[in-house]
């Protein structure tokens, strides 16, 4: 049992640690799609 929790505890890591990145990743991907140029100012909006 203990490699099930080792295993568990490990993906439930990962998916705390994903959701921030996916929260940037949209973010960034919808300021690509509302100005497609990366300006300094379009990245100043970050």
């Amino acid at each position: 049992m203990k490699g099930l929790e080792v295993t568990a505890w490990g993906i439930l890591g990962l998916l705390f640690l994903q959701i921030p990145a996916l929260g940037w990743l949209a973010k960034f991907h919808l300021l690509q799609r509302r100005d497609f140029s990366l300006s300094p100012n379009s990245l100043r909006k970050l």
